[in-house]
């Protein structure tokens, strides 16, 4: 698998645009260059990538009852901190970067989200770690998802919507008690959908690029996607649609994707 792609849907925002923004560092530590896709204004990121290739982004996820955790950071603040400290090298794996995020951010309960969150992660291909992976994480603790790990018989990708599949219990739809199937049809279907699409891809395709991705994409989407986004990791190059605020409903992956290469994203 060669691409990774996220829609974005949150309800109840107005004028919605995508901003690219840049840091060069907000205290006295090095900090990496990275570019977020997100709304004017944002703190932190929910979904963008660093110089070094490596792609992050989160769907929000499912927490269960019971006491608030205390000494929580905001989980946009914490996928900033983990692009701009760059662990995009070699020796950066999802453990570690695991390791990085519940060594500075972990709440008094152990974890590192206080509703849940799954973060997905894509880099180039390197020898002895994953392209592709998900950290599944909660108030309580958290669970890296590599690929062959999610109970859908893939081995050769990963695949995330709103609800945990490592850290799931019976048929990997139960999550906290809640079958997700009735209990939240739209994460369940989605997923259910976008795994079909890979599994096909992989039966009848030598790679998958940028259009099949936007074609998952599109597949996916159920009419509030305000952006979807493309991470082609080998070429390095995103692809950002936008959803016209104006319309009906918004459907940003059937819209015009531009092409933002790294070659102008980080100019030297």
């Amino acid at each position: 698998m060669g691409s990774s792609g996220i829609n974005a849907e949150y309800m109840g925002s107005s004028g919605i645009n995508a901003e690219y923004m840049g840091s060069s560092g907000i205290n006295a530590e090095y900090m990496g260059r990275y570019v977020s896709v997100m709304w004017p204004g944002f703190i932190g990121t929910a979904s963008g990538v660093n110089e070094d290739g490596l792609y992050l982004m989160l769907n929000c996820g499912s927490m269960g009852p019971g006491k608030p955790a205390r000494d929580l950071y905001p989980i946009y603040y914490q996928m900033q901190q983990v692009l701009a400290h760059n662990p995009g090298g070699d020796a950066w794996g999802p453990h570690e970067i695991q390791k990085f995020m519940e060594g500075r951010f972990a709440s008094d309960q152990g974890g590192v989200s206080g509703a849940g969150s799954v973060l997905v992660f894509a880099r180039p291909v390197r020898a002895g770690s994953p392209a592709g992976w998900v950290y599944e994480c909660d108030r309580t603790g958290g669970t890296v998802r590599l690929p062959g790990e999610a109970g859908d018989g893939f081995e050769h990708g990963v695949m995330a919507s709103n609800h945990f599949r490592k850290r799931a219990t019976r048929d990997y739809f139960n999550i906290y008690g809640m079958d997700v199937r009735p209990g939240y049809f739209s994460s369940a279907w989605r997923y259910t959908t976008g795994m079909a699409a890979l599994k096909s891809y992989n039966d009848t395709k030598a790679s998958v690029g940028v259009g099949d991705m936007q074609a998952l994409l599109q597949h996916v989407a159920h009419g509030d996607t305000e952006h979807s986004v493309v991470f082609e990791a080998e070429a390095m190059e995103l692809y950002v649609a936008v959803a016209d605020p104006a319309a009906p409903s918004w459907n940003a992956p059937y819209r015009q994707f531009a092409r933002l290469g790294f070659e102008h994203l980080f100019r030297r």
